[in-house]
């Protein structure tokens, strides 16, 4: 599928417009991202040579890839927090600050880790995912240059609520003291099975 377009080099109106089914996008800083449909566009002249490769929209892609991130499953790495903390426009020592650490070396740490995951248990993440929540949320959402579509608030603003909801659930469940199971055998031949009216 190609049109007609001008080149960007040197003008000439000798070019052919495709559109590759799936990129490798490299400038994102991010290991691994690949963009399919139609929102790469490479432009090849036939006059100067040139061919030029542009991504469709990138505010917005740039913001839907900080969203993945943010929403994402357990695990985030040191490349997507350098990720996030570039997104959000912050230093290292601002975001030190947010998520209560303190130090900006903690951060460069973190960091540097590229493509290892920052925490071994994901509990130990649920935190640091809260603040990148709510920083995603007033660095993003509520900015002028927000680029993201009423469809990504709005899936944004459900899945955000669940995480934080379910987070706040387990943190409370967190500080209660360990339950104590009871179960029981009716007798010689039956089945173990849960005690009614199981008690903490």
């Amino acid at each position: 599928m190609a049109s007609k377009n001008r080149c960007p080099a040197c003008g000439s109106s000798q070019v052919r417009v495709t559109y590759p089914p799936d990129c490798l996008y490299e400038n994102s800083g991010l290991t691994g991202v690949h963009l399919v449909g139609k929102g790469v566009a490479e432009t090849a002249c036939a006059a100067c040579g040139d061919v030029t490769t542009t991504v469709l929209q990138e505010a917005q892609l740039q913001q839907v890839l900080g969203m993945a991130i943010v929403l994402g499953g357990a695990g985030i790495t040191g490349e997507q927090l350098r990720y996030l903390r570039k997104l959000f426009d912050l230093t290292q020592d601002e975001l030190a600050q947010a998520i209560g650490k303190g130090r900006r070396e903690t951060v460069a740490e973190w960091e540097s880790r590229e493509q290892a995951r920052l925490f071994r248990v994901p509990y130990d993440e649920l935190g640091l995912r809260v603040v990148l929540i709510s920083l995603f949320h007033a660095r993003i959402m509520q900015s002028e240059f927000c680029c993201l579509s009423s469809r990504h608030r709005s899936a944004f603003d459900h899945a955000a609520g669940a995480f934080v909801e379910q987070a706040a659930s387990f943190a409370r469940q967190a500080n209660c003291k360990t339950p104590v199971l009871r179960v029981r055998r009716q007798g010689p031949l039956a089945d173990w099975a849960p005690a009614p009216g199981i008690a903490g």
